[in-house]
């Protein structure tokens, strides 16, 4: 079938540089899904419009053995993203290694890594550091218990998928990783002699983590799958029948997948930032505004434009959502307030400072899965009350005015008895 390259990325957007390492034995046994990423299908239907919106990555497929393979020259990374399609390597070839591969993670890098029942100490090292473990044991399934993360897996529900390889378990010290496919109710990933036990029931049930994600701190993401199998050309094309014995029902969401969670995995989807921070009095403010020095319970309005980034349209478009927060924090969170948007995702509240002086932070701490994390903290200075800035009356200091004026009129009773008052002398002589 001709090959067709759906169109062309406008010329100010920088393609994302990608490297694929492969098994040297199967070079071309993911050509389906590579196309995918250059931008070019096989297939020009129009019911895949969706799915094969251009994507211009500049792949390069390398050879895990390749005595050339690096992903660093003279201290600088070579590529945005990193393919490991090489789940049994014990060794790979040129400067790469598991320790250059969590450094690539490291700097904010994406990674997408595949195992299967043989797998490598390299990648097996990988997955650990990132806390993951994999099991030993393979299986053959076909899974459709994909997690609700529309941002990751597609608003869509994705057809089953044909899954051929081991499954995983999370470290539970590890709160960043989350998985994005299980097993059905009757899966088991282990020895098929070992019964199971307590020990091996999280291997069983829904609790058999097929595909996995995690959203690291510095905004680096990593797809874990335990099947190097699901992106192969073999199963992107076969059929899945949605019981056993039963005649085959659609062709596998194999192709769908690798799609959607790819998109995610090298920043296509779920990509935010954040421009255009103004904060200052009530009424006082204009964009672009920041004020450094504010008193004692001033209100105030801080705004920010967020904006999302469409690996579709190749823009960036406004991201409207409703539970954005802003925090006034000293040490500890003192005012907690929602911040309401526009249709330009331009995010505004007012509030009031504290009734306490000192150093603050106007901080935004925006984390959820599926989008990059925004962190925005801005220092200001609240001081207090000038001795010109105090109110001269206040309510709840009358009685001691009162009492005041009581003691001043008393005393001018008193000095007035005392001056004008003449006892008279004849009562006085008794």
């Amino acid at each position: 079938m001709r090959a067709v390259v759906l169109a062309l990325l406008p010329a100010c957007v920088a393609a994302a540089v990608t490297l694929a390492v492969v098994d040297p034995q199967s070079p071309e046994k993911y050509s389906e899904f590579f196309d995918s990423l250059r931008g070019v299908l096989n297939d020009p239907s129009p019911q895949n419009a969706d799915v094969a919106a251009v994507r211009g990555h500049q792949l390069t497929v390398m050879s895990a053995e390749d005595p050339g393979l690096k992903l660093a020259r003279h201290g600088e990374f070579l590529f945005d993203n990193l393919i490991l399609f090489c789940p049994g390597v014990e060794e790979f070839g040129g400067a790469v290694d598991a320790n250059s591969i969590l450094e690539f993670v490291d700097s904010g890098r994406n990674l997408l890594l595949t195992a299967s029942n043989e797998l490598g100490d390299p990648i097996r090292e990988v997955a650990s550091e990132s806390g993951v473990i994999f099991s030993m044991e393979s299986d053959f399934v076909a899974a459709s218990n994909f997690e609700q993360y529309p941002t990751i897996l597609g608003p869509n529900q994705l057809q089953p998928v044909l899954f051929e390889g081991i499954g995983m378990q999370f470290d539970p010290e590890n709160r960043l990783v989350f998985k994005l496919l299980s097993g059905s109710a009757s899966a088991y990933s282990g020895p098929p002699e070992i019964s199971i036990t307590a020990d091996t029931a999280g291997r069983s049930g829904r609790s058999t983590i097929l595909m996995a994600a995690l959203q690291a701190r510095n905004n680096a993401r990593i797809v874990f799958s335990g099947s190097n199998m699901i992106f192969s050309n073999d199963f992107l094309s076969r059929s899945v029948s949605p019981s056993a014995g039963s005649s085959p029902s659609s062709v596998s969401g194999n192709d769908k997948l690798g799609h959607q969670v790819s998109m995610w995995c090298f920043g296509e989807r779920g990509k935010l930032r954040w421009s255009e921070i103004s904060y200052g009095n009530t009424g006082e403010t204009r964009l672009g505004d920041k004020r450094s020095e504010f008193t004692v319970s001033d209100p105030i309005e801080f705004w920010i434009r967020i904006e999302q980034w469409d690996g579709v349209g190749r823009d960036w478009v406004p991201y409207v959502t409703d539970d954005v927060q802003l925090e006034i924090r000293m040490l500890d969170p003192w005012v907690r307030a929602n911040m309401t948007s526009d249709s330009t995702g331009l995010y505004k509240v007012q509030t009031q400072l504290p009734d306490q002086f000192g150093v603050f932070q106007l901080r935004i701490d925006y984390q959820r899965r599926g989008y990059s994390w925004i962190r925005v903290s801005e220092q200001v200075s609240v001081r207090p009350l000038r001795h010109n800035q105090h109110q001269r009356f206040l309510l709840a200091n009358f009685p001691y005015y009162a009492s005041s004026y009581a003691v001043m009129a008393g005393t001018l009773v008193f000095s007035a008895m005392l001056l004008y008052f003449k006892p008279d002398p004849a009562k006085s002589a008794l």
